[in-house]
This record gives C-alpha cells, structure tokens and sequence, in this order.
C-alpha cells in the first residue's frame, strides 16, 4: 500500500513538473499555427501583418512552418528568396527576417521568420523565432 501511494505521489510530481515545462517551451518557443501550404501570392498580399490591427493574430505562421518543414527556401540566394518572399521586414548582416504575427506564447507573442545566408550568398538556415523587441 505505501509502495502504490508512493508510486501516485511520484507519478503525479512527474506529471507536473513535465507539464510546467510543456507550458514554459510553448511559451517561449511553440508557434501557435496550423501547417498551411505556401503560397507566394498569399504571403505578399499578408505582407504588412500589423497593418489593421496591433493584434493581428497569427496571420503568415501556418505558411512558415510549410517553409520551414519543406525546406523551400533552402540553397536559394537572397535575390531568390526576395522574389519569393518579397522584401524583408528587417535585414541584419548575413540574415533576413520577415513578421508573421502573433504566432508566439500563446498568441500574445510577436513571431517572425528568419532566414539565414552563408557568406551573403544561399540560404543555410530557415527558422521561426520569437521576435526580441
């Protein structure tokens, strides 16, 4: 009977503690978007995700994590990409990034797509961050 009480004990500490840290990765890293299938034509016309509304929503994630999990962008040069994607929302050095909404911590988090380039030239990386003010 101890045995059995310890093991519940055990098991619904577990429990918690995987849950806490469910919650803190989906906070700080979850994308909350369903996968949608890349269009160029939808992704330009979503370009200006902040333009109606502080609070837009997760307007352009569902086709970033298409990009991302296809690995569309992958080998493309900045001119390629630009073509594709359109002009970045911020350029810094090697890496180009483009808003996709609140897609982050539950939807109150701004989320954007970061493109990075290996010498200026193709495209090494794709991934969707938490945008850091």
């Amino acid at each position: 009977m101890v045995k059995a009480l310890r093991f519940a004990l055990a098991f619904c500490g577990a429990s918690i503690i995987a849950f806490t840290g469910y919650l803190g990765w989906s906070f700080h890293y979850g994308v909350e978007a369903e996968r949608s299938p890349f269009s160029a034509a939808a992704w330009k016309q979503k370009e200006n995700v902040y333009a109606h509304s502080n609070d837009p929503g997760c307007v352009r994630g569902g086709m970033a994590i298409d990009i991302v999990s296809t690995k569309l962008l992958q080998e493309k040069s900045i001119a390629e990409v630009k073509l594709l994607l359109g002009e970045p929302d911020k350029e810094k050095q090697e890496q180009v990034y483009y808003d996709l909404g609140q897609c982050s911590g539950f939807g109150w988090e701004n989320s954007i797509l970061q493109v990075s380039f290996s010498n200026g030239q193709r495209v090494t990386n794709a991934i969707i961050l938490r945008d850091q003010p």
